[in-house]
């Protein structure tokens, strides 16, 4: 696979000949990655073996730069281990730009700009290569610089223009957003913020098509006091990447197609909640009750299991 990045910042001319003549070199699927500037400059992520982010070998995933966008990054030490992130890059991350006006409309709908003339002019050409657009690659950090502090109202910012933007799409191109750098918050705080409830319309990993038989049950907002989202820790830690999703509370009926086991922190759980776990029942889904500080019923429950 190969990541090419548009730039597509407010005084960007929109003249994509060097990155369009990288795309028809390309013998695999393109990301197509839209520099709006949010970031002060844009990193190259160092990947593992297997990353997370592409799922498969670096050798075969490789990102062009165009002049416009190069900056590089310096390794740094591996990142912690983390189910729910789209990538495990070992990067310094380029930190967000102070002066990007978020609120003004004007230059949202200028980005927008960058979106129709991809669909215009570069779709039509790539449209059988197109495995789809990035919207958004940087720190998980950013939540607490939009939120001013408040991580959870940063989250419910980014995602809410990113869907706007996402909206400037057709339905057939799939929108992603890569989060680095996460583990400045535990396991649970991150299923939290990447709630794919608060995230929709945007895919923040290139696995999210895969659908694992067992699910984990995310509270909504409101229910995840601290001792919830320890034991929400607990649980993704004792879980192997990739042998599970996460499933917010409010999406359950949506999303419960093709699980076969729900784990459940029953203080988690709102009453409608407790009727939608009904439902997943009747439907002959297996749901198992964990109790947070690591007491879990019944037996047994998990691969490496809770005490």
């Amino acid at each position: 696979m190969k990541t090419i990045i548009l730039p597509s910042h407010i005084k960007a001319d929109l003249n994509w000949g060097a990155s369009l003549k990288e795309a028809a070199s390309a013998e695999g699927p393109i990301l197509w990655e839209f520099d709006f500037g949010f970031l002060e400059g844009v990193a190259k992520p160092q990947f593992g073996p297997k990353s997370a982010l592409f799922g498969q070998d670096l050798d075969s995933a490789q990102i062009v730069y165009s002049p416009l966008s190069m900056s590089m990054c310096a390794e740094t030490g591996p990142v912690q281990k983390s189910s729910n992130l789209a990538s495990k890059a070992s990067c310094a991350t380029p930190s967000l730009d102070p002066h990007f006006p978020w609120e003004d409309t004007g230059v949202f709908f200028s980005l927008t700009l960058a979106l129709e003339e991809f669909v215009r002019s570069v779709l039509p050409e790539f449209r059988e290569k197109t495995l789809g657009t990035l919207l958004f690659r940087g720190s998980i950090e950013i939540f607490e610089v939009l939120g001013k502090g408040d991580a959870l109202a940063g989250a419910d910012f980014l995602a809410d223009y990113l869907h706007r933007l996402a909206s400037f799409l057709p339905d057939e191109v799939s929108a992603y957003c890569f989060f680095e750098g996460g583990n400045i918050y535990s396991v649970g705080k991150r299923a939290q913020l990447l709630s794919k409830d608060r995230f929709w319309h945007v895919h923040l990993s290139l696995e999210e098509a895969l659908i694992p038989s067992l699910g984990v049950l995310l509270p909504e907002d409101a229910f995840c006091s601290p001792s919830v989202l320890e034991a929400l820790t607990d649980i993704l830690e004792g879980l192997e990447p990739g042998t599970y999703q996460v499933i917010p509370e409010v999406r359950l009926t949506e999303m419960w197609q093709g699980l076969d086991t729900l784990i459940v922190i029953e203080e988690g759980v709102s009453h409608q909640g407790r009727r939608k776990l009904q439902g997943f029942e009747a439907a002959g889904g297996e749901v198992r009750k964990v109790r947070s500080r690591g007491i879990r019923t019944p037996d047994p429950l998990l691969p490496k299991q809770l005490r």
